[in-house]
């Protein structure tokens, strides 16, 4: 059996990443706010190289703006639509206000369609959290919603030390999400975010049961001591 309850998957984005590619840093955005960032895969924190967080920071911000549509999901032209229920909006609105009362800086992203609709259902409109520590809740528990921190970090050997202690299934590089995954390679969660792998070998041997024939040579028993 595989069970995939969610998942706190991480994006680290290296100092060779071209933050002026505009497709990548699309893929990036769609990563995290597709459906609302109600999908297991997507990646929940980012950690970007010290060398190119701000202008990061910025292109991030201005693809987000150009992607981002809050509203009616049968709006051809709506690209986000409401968070499932009551008590998830208000979990992850809980997060964002943690957040920021601990100083982090939250940025609205994109444009709200309607506002009269927005007022009337879960909808929340996507932000990104910047200046979060790396041990608040928004960054180190899942929040399964249209909000992600973008986190700093000093060096390749800082991001070795930050990604061997993410307890996650899957840390992405430079990509985030179905960019990031490949059929070839398991998938699947650890702790409360799922049991057993999907694809790769792993996968396969999750679902077979290991049988062996032993045949003695010769027909003699095997040594047994005295």
């Amino acid at each position: 059996m595989t069970l995939e309850l969610g998942g706190n998957d991480a994006a680290i984005i290296l100092k060779d990443f071209d933050v002026n590619d505009e497709r990548a840093m699309r893929r990036l955005v769609i990563s995290n706010f597709l459906t609302a960032g109600q999908i297991c895969m997507t990646a929940k924190r980012i950690y970007v190289d010290q060398s190119i967080y701000e202008p990061f920071v910025e292109k991030y911000i201005e693809a987000a703006n150009k992607w981002i549509r809050v509203g009616d999901p049968f709006n051809k032209d709506v690209t986000i639509g409401p968070v499932n229920n009551k008590k998830q909006a208000d979990y992850v609105q809980s997060l964002i206000d943690d957040a920021e009362k601990k100083g982090a800086k939250v940025i609205k992203l994109g444009q709200v369609l309607d506002e009269d609709l927005f007022k009337t259902g879960y909808f929340m409109q996507p932000t990104v959290v910047l200046g979060a520590d790396y041990h608040d809740p928004i960054v180190v528990e899942e929040q399964f919603g249209p909000t992600v921190p973008i986190l700093p970090f000093d060096n390749d050997k800082h991001a070795i030390a930050v990604a061997k202690h993410i307890q996650a299934g899957t840390t992405m590089i430079n990509t985030a999400t179905v960019q990031g995954l490949d059929v070839r390679f398991p998938f699947g969660g650890v702790k409360q975010s799922g049991m057993g792998r999907e694809y790769g070998k792993e996968g396969f041997l999750a679902y077979t049961d290991t049988y062996v024939i032993n045949i003695p040579k010769n027909g003699e028993l095997p040594y047994i001591p005295e």
